[in-house]
């Protein structure tokens, strides 16, 4: 696996080259490239059924094409256009779109991206709460149909993964068996919480508990070598560099230093 830093507040230009084993950088909005030397990837907080989604894209075009952005993802998702957070999930603001009227406007958005971008395009699976934003877009079948049918590539959240399991009361193993696993591209990982009194799991971005490591290592031999690895953790720079070089960097299969 490729390691991967996403660019945060902790993340600078005076000590991302101080994390061993990273090859490729992921950032999360336009802005300076902190190393042409290591791949550039850029990851979209708007899911493509959202309406904002064109706008942002049209925003970022430019900085995907004249950075060399290798890979572009975003979220599968929601199941409607117009969307609140509210206690952490998306609430439907809009009508829920049908089965088939997501599969073309992903479909046409798709189109869209590929007109402006050259370069590998993926979806990230969300994880499924109780409010109908997450209904069928969560199902493992619509996010292997999806990814198959428009020849993309799949990005797989670990900890998005568990929480839709967990909350549908499934197996954590056998709802990833059922994910385009020959299509992902890149993982990220990162811990969920329990809220004891809503009875949820629910995705806070802690450092990976044993079970996310479990996963990753479940999937090791049934995803290729070259796939990114990321993790999603942002609240310290030296928990973040130890997590990597403890945890992650046995799983690497290249680096630069």
């Amino acid at each position: 696996m490729n390691l991967t830093l996403p660019v945060s507040r902790h993340i600078t230009s005076d000590n991302y080259f101080m994390i061993a084993g990273i090859w490729a950088l992921e950032y999360r909005q336009p802005g300076p490239i902190l190393d042409h030397q290591k791949e550039s990837l850029f990851h979209s907080n708007f899911g493509i059924i959202q309406q904002e989604f064109l706008v942002h894209f049209d925003s970022i075009k430019e900085f995907l094409s004249n950075e060399h952005i290798t890979l572009f993802s975003f979220d599968l998702g929601p199941v409607a256009e117009q969307v609140v957070v509210k206690d952490y999930k998306y609430i439907c603001k809009s009508p829920p779109l049908k089965y088939r009227e997501l599969k073309t406007l992903i479909a046409q958005r798709l189109e869209i991206i590929r007109q402006n971008y050259s370069g590998r395009i993926a979806m990230e699976n969300l994880n499924h709460y109780d409010s109908s934003a997450y209904d069928i877009v969560c199902d493992a079948s619509f996010i292997d149909e999806v990814v198959r049918e428009n020849d993309a590539y799949f990005l797989l959240d670990l900890s998005h993964a568990a929480i839709s399991a967990l909350n549908q009361k499934s197996d954590v193993f056998e709802y990833l068996k059922q994910l385009p696993l020959d299509k992902v591209i890149q993982i990220h990982i990162s811990g969920s919480a329990y809220n004891q009194e809503k009875g949820i799991y629910f995705d806070c971005h802690h450092l990976p508990s044993a079970m996310e490591l479990e996963m990753l290592l479940f999937l090791k031999d049934k995803i290729s070598t070259e796939v990114y690895l990321a993790l999603e953790y942002y609240e310290s720079f030296e928990k973040i560099k130890n997590y990597y070089e403890l945890s992650l960097l046995p799983f690497a299969s290249r680096s630069r230093t």
